[in-house]
Formats: structure tokens, C-alpha cells, sequence
């Protein structure tokens, strides 16, 4: 096995053995110099693109590039597969890769229709999109091809049954059920945890189902993992193993896409971070029973022998749960759940969550978290206007009636202002914003794109003052 890399990972063998690492990972931006950036950037009324904003570009990554070496279109970019396969993290990953060229891109966390795409592309067909898609979310009519770059995540189905069994609680529509049924769950996993042997996971999956988890039969599983075959066949995706996401080993992926990828868990987004678990696989081995063996073997046969993991069935001797990836896990996420999902709050519109969280929905693609910080920064003084025009627009591109009305009122309030501009020298453009608008508690560094707009703020301000200084001589 490759030595893991950059981001900490664990593999748990048969015998139990296996090292884990502190997790590495690099945030994005700081959140204030973003908020700035994107909206300054996006005040045209569509996304500039690379050429737009300089002749002479030498930014790299995925797209095209002219005869005179500047790239004239980014390649939209596609991450696919099923649930806890390691696609958030991917997509995190992605993301962070392409933060110096994010003014080409519309990011997408899970678009569930054909049409959420493709109203984005007719508002500004210049502009990319880099969106994760789960495969038992879409229909065939969804524009796969329309992505010229795609990565199809894929892990050991066994793995896959227990992360799925450990995060159906947690999911929006089984969070609100009564905690009793929830503590009637934990508990059977802390039985688990004590004797592995005591309750094979198709009894705990079937324990969940009463309880009112949803969970799919034999059936549903060998139709899914047929139609994620076919749809990697058909459609030419560069196929990425969970294992290998894990331990770091993103070299041909990176060659693949034109990027520079590190990678980065789940929890790099304050409103997905109880999506990351564990970061490990081969649990499945201390999890299984003989029983368990016996039912899934037939199930899963098409899966592993098509991915290469073959037919390989060996139990732990001496199996071991750690209760932090487990009851102590689901207990703790399920807890943080039902508070952001209380009655004052609302992940459809980003209503009760703070700037930060709400940013990071905005950034992802939900268009009223982006109307919501649109109508943040048009609330503080106008120097945050074109700021809160971009954010308008963001959410426009998705056919938001009250963001384009926003959007509309913002242009009337820089109108002046434009014309202003063309009679003086151009004026500074907007700063980041006060301390007070800006969340607290995140560490990110900022980014090299802001760091270098900064001092190229302060250089211009010197050589002008100076100027002046000379004439009054």
C-alpha cells in the first residue's frame, strides 16, 4: 500500500493494526477577502472571465488556452458517484485547486435536476461549472457530457453499507423523528461496539428501517451499482478509488484535470462537516458477520469484480469498533443536526445560520444563501454595493425573481456612481468588509489572489500620492 500522504488516513487490517495521522488539509480564502472578491468580480452583471480581466493571464489549470497562451474557457468539471464514496472531499479538493481562477467558475454542491444547470449556462454561457452530483440523484437526461472534464468516485461497497448505516441518521429527512427512536439505535451500536458478534449489520440496518431510517434492499443496491457501471462506461469519467483519495495518491487525477490538487476533508465547509467520519477503510472487516458474509457476497459480486477489489471475504479474528467513528460519532453529528435544523433555522434558504455558514451554502451553489448574503452586505454602507450586486447575480443565474430585483435596485444605487467615475480617476475598489461584517472564528489564511490585489492597492495608492506631492512642487 502507498504511503499516505498530505492528509491523515488510516487503513484497519484484518488483524486490526493501522496508524492514524493528524489531518492536513488547507482551507480556502479567508472568508472577507472572498465576499469582496467574488462580488467585486461578478459586478458586470455575468462572471468576468480570465481574458476579461487581464490580456496578459498565466493562470493554469483545466480549460483552453489561446494562440497567444491565455486561456479562453475553463473546462466545467464534474464529480460523480454514490453517497460516502469520498465525493465531498473531492469536490472540496477540486475547489480549493481552482480558488485563483474561481471568478470563471460556478461552484454546484448537488444539483438534482438537468435544468439547474443548464438555466446557469444560458444566464452566462462563458461561465464553467465545477458541481458535485450524486448517481441516484439524476436522470439520464442529466447533461453529463456538457462537462469536459469528469471523475467518477468509487469505494469498496462494504465500506460504503457501514458509513451509509453511521450517516442515515444524521440525513434531513430522518433527523426530526422522535429521539427515543434515535437512542434506540445508538444503543444498539454501543451493543455492537461491545461484542461485535452480538448483531450483524443487516440487523441493524433493519433495526434502522423500523425506526424509520431509509434504507434500500438487495435489489435497489445490484440496480445502482449496475447503472453506475453503465454510466461509466458510457460516459468517458476518469475513475478515482476512495482508497486512493484516502491515502492521498492524486497524481493522475491531477494529470487528468490540469490541477494541483490536495486534498481536503468534508469539514472545510462549516455546513457539510458532519459528513466526514472517519477517513479510513477495511472497517467493514471488525463490522461483518459470518451472516453478513453469506448475504451481501451475492449482492456485491458485479460491484467488486467490475472496480477490481475481488472476491475477497476474510473477517478480523479479533474484531474492534472504535466508538468515536460509531455510537459516539452518530450521537455527537445527530445532536448538531437537530440544533441547525431547529425551528428557527432552514437549510433551503440559509434562515437562523450565521454569515459564514450561510457564505459557504452561497458558495456551493444554493442560490437564496447567496440572495441572503447578497442582502447582508446591501444592509452595511455603500461601499459594499457592488459586492452585494455580485452575490444578486450569482443567484439570478439561477432564476431567482427576487434576486434579480435586488440586482436591479443595486445597479440603480452604482449608476451614479459609474458615471462618476469616467469624469476622475478611477476610484479604489471595494476593501474587505468591516470587522464586524465578517464572521469570526475562522483561521483560513487568505488567499495568494487577494494577498497580491492588496499590495497592488497599496502600490497604486503610493505612486499616486506621490504624484500629487510632485505637482504641488
Amino acid at each position: 500500500m502507498r504511503a499516505p500522504r498530505e492528509w491523515g488516513s488510516r487503513r484497519i487490517s484484518a488483524d486490526g493494526s493501522g496508524h492514524r495521522r493528524d489531518p492536513r488539509w488547507r482551507p480556502l480564502a479567508s472568508l472577507g477577502a472572498q465576499l469582496t472578491r467574488r462580488g467585486v468580480h461578478a459586478c458586470k452583471g455575468t462572471a468576468m472571465t480570465t481574458d476579461e480581466r487581464t490580456s496578459t493571464s498565466t493562470s493554469t489549470g483545466s480549460g483552453t488556452r489561446s494562440s497567444a497562451g491565455r486561456r479562453t474557457r475553463a473546462d466545467s468539471i464534474l464529480i460523480y458517484g454514490q453517497q460516502k464514496t469520498g465525493t465531498t472531499g473531492m469536490y472540496n479538493t477540486v475547489k480549493q485547486a481552482l480558488a485563483p481562477m474561481s471568478d470563471d467558475y460556478f461552484f454546484f454542491f448537488e444539483p438534482t435536476k438537468a435544468t439547474q444547470i443548464r438555466t446557469i449556462r444560458k444566464a452566462d454561457p462563458r461561465l464553467a461549472v465545477m458541481a458535485k452530483v450524486m448517481a441516484h440523484r439524476i436522470s439520464d437526461r442529466f447533461p453529463i457530457n456538457s462537462f469536459q472534464r469528469r471523475v467518477m468516485m468509487f469505494r469498496d461497497p462494504r465500506d460504503t453499507l457501514i458509513s451509509n448505516l453511521l450517516f442515515k441518521p444524521l440525513v434531513r429527512g430522518t433527523i426530526g423523528i422522535e429521539m427515543a427512536n434515535h437512542e434506540r439505535f445508538i444503543e444498539a451500536l454501543e451493543a455492537k461496539e461491545a461484542y461485535p458478534a452480538s448483531i450483524s449489520v443487516n440487523e441493524l440496518i433493519e433495526l434502522g428501517v423500523s425506526l424509520g431510517y431509509r434504507h434500500g434492499g438487495a435489489d435497489h443496491v445490484r440496480k445502482v451499482h449496475h447503472d453506475l457501471i453503465r454510466v461509466g462506461v458510457d460516459h468517458d469519467f476518469h475513475q478515482l478509488s476512495y482508497e486512493r483519495f484516502v491515502d492521498g495518491d492524486l497524481d493522475d487525477a491531477s494529470e487528468y484535470l490540469g490541477l494541483t490538487l490536495r486534498p481536503v476533508s468534508s469539514t472545510s465547509s462549516t455546513w457539510l462537516d458532519h459528513i466526514s467520519r472517519s477517513r479510513e477503510y477495511g472497517a467493514w472487516r471488525h463490522w461483518f458477520t459470518p451472516a453478513d458474509v453469506d448475504h451481501y457476497r451475492p449482492v456485491y459480486a458485479e460491484f467488486l469484480d467490475h472496480f477490481g477489489y475481488g472476491d475477497e471475504w476474510d473477517l478480523a479474528e479479533r474484531p474492534h469498533i472504535d466508538p468515536s467513528t460509531s455510537s459516539a460519532h452518530v450521537r455527537a453529528s445527530l445532536t448538531k443536526r437537530r440544533t441547525e435544523f431547529g425551528d428557527d433555522r432552514d437549510a433551503a434558504t440559509g434562515r437562523g445560520f450565521d454569515l459564514e455558514t450561510q457564505f459557504t451554502m452561497a458558495i456551493d451553489g444554493s442560490s437564496k444563501a447567496a440572495l441572503a448574503v447578497a442582502r447582508h452586505l446591501a444592509g452595511l454602507d455603500r461601499g459594499y454595493t457592488r459586492s452585494a450586486r455580485g452575490w444578486a447575480r450569482r443567484a439570478e443565474l439561477q432564476g431567482s425573481p427576487e434576486a434579480s430585483a435586488l440586482r436591479i435596485e443595486l445597479d440603480e444605487q452604482l449608476a451614479p456612481r459609474r458615471a462618476r467615475s469616467t469624469s476622475r480617476e478611477p476610484a479604489t475598489v471595494d476593501a474587505s468588509p468591516p470587522v464586524a461584517a465578517i464572521p469570526q472564528g475562522t483561521s483560513s489564511p487568505p488567499s495568494p489572489v487577494a494577498t497580491i490585489s492588496s499590495r497592488v492597492r497599496e502600490a497604486v495608492a503610493i505612486v499616486r500620492q506621490r504624484a500629487r506631492r510632485a505637482l504641488r512642487r
